[in-house]
């Protein structure tokens, strides 16, 4: 019966954790996804949506090539005015900020997963083992939660101000730019900045259909991409580390339910003590007899290598005939150990506590 309430609580907390797991990577791999810098799990299966999804971070590769070289000769175009100049400088290295997280997001592909998949999985062997279901159910429930709406309103927020940025100067050129009158008013030299997206080099006939419409079309394009990788880039190790920052979280939880599921020691000294008739064995006495038994399951039943030292296991330094821990899984198992020897239970809960506080730190 143990060992089946054992195996039931181990099964409920991997499908709460791969449960919430899938929720909290589902806004961080859709953003990946759009941005040019992960292909989407049907991508895998079919081969056209691969070449399509390949040609599409291809794109976004070019059109740095065309665009920085624009930048450049707008540098040198317009060097005497130092306003223009800084403008264009400081674009071409967001540009490039933006090419270097594009390029390392793509070589990485497969790192980048293994990541998402280590936070599933790396950490299943030690939620088993320590703390409450109903605890690590609520903690992930309501960090999940939370950062999925964090992640919502900022993909919001990046939707309309890109919206801003890139269809307001189209409109702008519609509703204010007027040949005849700048030719009238003798304005045909201003540069027309406010008319695109990025300000670089501009050819005279900049503003004639189609060569306008054609520019800001690539402009457009290329600057959705562009500023889609930068945010994308710094929001992936922001999730990722949340994403630990949660696992400390369960840990700070299970560390304060050893009262829950470890019975205190003291108190089951207590109520010996008032029970007991005329007679009775005092508190020290129990108490060196319950050391004595700990001193006698501390005794070394073979020898152990230093590797071993921290990978302590009941069933291998504990001989069963000294104590009833069985095969501890759990923790279900915890007030099964806990029944005969209590402070032996209680350290090997906090050793496994350690164990996972050691994993997280590596």
């Amino acid at each position: 019966m143990q060992q089946a309430r054992s195996t039931s609580t181990a099964r409920m907390k991997e499908q709460m954790v791969k449960g919430y797991h899938q929720q909290f990577v589902k806004p961080q791999l859709f953003a990946l996804i759009i941005s040019g810098l992960l292909p989407p799990n049907s991508c895998s299966n079919s081969w056209w949506k691969s070449v399509l999804y390949d040609l599409y971070t291809a794109m976004s590769f070019m059109f740095h090539i065309p665009f920085l070289t624009l930048q450049t000769m707008g540098v040198y175009a317009y060097w005497g005015n130092v306003p223009v100049v800084a403008g264009i400088i400081f674009q071409m290295t967001v540009c490039f900020d933006g090419l270097v997280i594009l390029i390392y997001f793509t070589y990485h592909r497969k790192h980048l997963l293994r990541i998402y998949e280590m936070l599933e999985t790396e950490f299943l062997p030690y939620i088993r083992k320590v703390g409450r279901y109903q605890n690590q159910d609520t903690i992930m429930r309501e960090s999940t939660k939370f950062s999925n709406k964090m992640n919502k309103i900022l993909m919001i927020i990046f939707v309309i101000m890109m919206s801003a940025w890139c269809i307001y100067p189209f409109f702008d050129k519609q509703w204010s730019h007027d040949p005849e009158k700048e030719l009238a008013n003798n304005t045909t030299e201003r540069l027309h900045f406010e008319y695109f997206i990025l300000a670089m080099w501009i050819p005279d006939n900049a503003f004639t259909f189609p060569t306008y419409e054609i520019i800001y079309a690539c402009q457009c394009f290329y600057v959705w991409s562009l500023v889609t990788c930068f945010t994308v880039g710094n929001m992936v190790p922001s999730s990722i580390f949340y994403g630990i920052a949660i696992q400390f979280q369960l840990l700070s939880a299970a560390i304060r339910d050893i009262d829950y599921i470890c019975i205190d020691f003291k108190a089951n000294l207590m109520n010996e003590e008032d029970s007991t008739s005329s007679g009775t064995t005092f508190n020290s006495n129990v108490a060196d007899t319950e050391i004595g038994n700990v001193e006698k399951l501390r005794e070394p039943k073979q020898t152990y290598s230093s590797t071993d030292r921290f990978q302590l296991n009941p069933i291998n330094n504990v001989d069963r005939r000294d104590t009833a821990c069985g095969d501890v899984i759990d923790s279900a198992d915890w007030p099964a150990l806990y029944a005969n020897r209590p402070i032996f239970a209680e350290n090997m809960y906090m050793i496994e506590c350690i164990k996972y506080h050691e994993r997280l730190l590596k």
